[in-house]
């Protein structure tokens, strides 16, 4: 699940419209929108702070599982070499 399709997730589940969650992000409704659609790629880190402290999130929660997997993986491989 990609970080726009979690992001509309919570939203659901916490019962906001688009225009409300991106009044709290301070961000336009297109540009929620745009995220949640997977339209818009590229997402700034200070937005991505602003939607974890809203939803109360970790960051890690939005990554990608592979992506997840991947990091793992690099760090269990950099530890053995030390």
């Amino acid at each position: 699940m990609d970080i726009g399709t979690k992001i509309k997730k919570l939203r659901d589940e916490n019962h906001l419209s688009q225009n409300e969650l991106a009044f709290e992000l301070e961000i336009s409704q297109g540009t929620l929108h745009n995220i949640e659609s997977g339209n818009s790629k590229k997402i700034d880190f200070l937005l991505m702070d602003k939607v974890c402290q809203f939803f109360d999130k970790e960051f890690n929660y939005f990554l990608d599982e592979k992506m997840m997997n991947n990091v793992s993986q690099k760090h269990s491989q950099t530890d053995l070499l030390k």
